[in-house]
């Protein structure tokens, strides 16, 4: 299963989140299961309709689930732990939608005010 996780600005677009999904070959290469930011991301509404539009889920992520994964990440924001407490919202969202088990398949990608992970987990899509 593959999650992708998804953090941004608040002036984050519709456009500039696709354009993010695009770098990271989403669609064509990449079969997305489901796509991921914080709860209470002011453009959650936003991947909710990429979700859609990709055929995967949309999930948000509690401020817990990500602390609980945040060791994993491989970059970091001092931004990002200034509002979040997480290295990057993006890679601890992408391995918590991902689940027990799932890993981050590369570095979170910056593309605009769009930052994208990957991470893959072996759990089938429930």
């Amino acid at each position: 299963m593959i999650a992708i996780g998804i953090g941004a600005s608040s002036q984050a677009t519709r456009a500039d989140i696709d354009r993010a999904l695009l770098e990271l070959g989403v669609p064509g290469r990449v079969t997305v299961d489901r796509l991921a930011t914080f709860a209470g991301a002011s453009f959650a509404n936003l991947i909710a309709d990429a979700a859609r539009m990709h055929g995967a889920h949309a999930l948000l992520i509690s401020k817990a689930d990500m602390l609980e994964r945040g060791n994993e990440c491989l970059t970091s924001s001092a931004r990002s732990i200034a509002a979040h407490g997480v290295p990057s919202v993006a890679e601890a969202c992408a391995l918590a939608a991902a689940g027990a088990g799932s890993q981050l398949l590369g570095a979170r990608v910056v593309c605009g005010v769009v930052t994208v992970a990957l991470a893959e987990s072996p759990e089938a899509v429930p």
